[in-house]
């Protein structure tokens, strides 16, 4: 069941033009049932990952652990 089903089409309609252009650098904010099981692409996790842990890193009053890229290579 998508978002308009549940919401009824006026407000998924009124919610959908309040977002629009509110999104990061002026796009639009899209509306998403986020408990359905449905998969996150690798770029979209990776860039919200991202921004996540370095907004951490940024508050955080302790130093930074990191894990040289040389403790990957095999």
């Amino acid at each position: 069941m998508g978002l308009k089903e549940l919401l009824g089409e006026a407000l998924y309609n009124q919610a959908a033009a309040a977002l629009k252009g509110k999104g990061e650098g002026g796009k639009d904010v899209e509306l998403a049932i986020a408990n359905n099981g449905s998969m996150v692409p690798v770029a979209k996790f990776n860039k919200l990952n991202d921004k996540y842990v370095n907004n951490i890193l940024e508050n955080s009053r302790e130093p930074a652990l990191r894990v040289p890229d040389s403790y990957y290579t095999l």
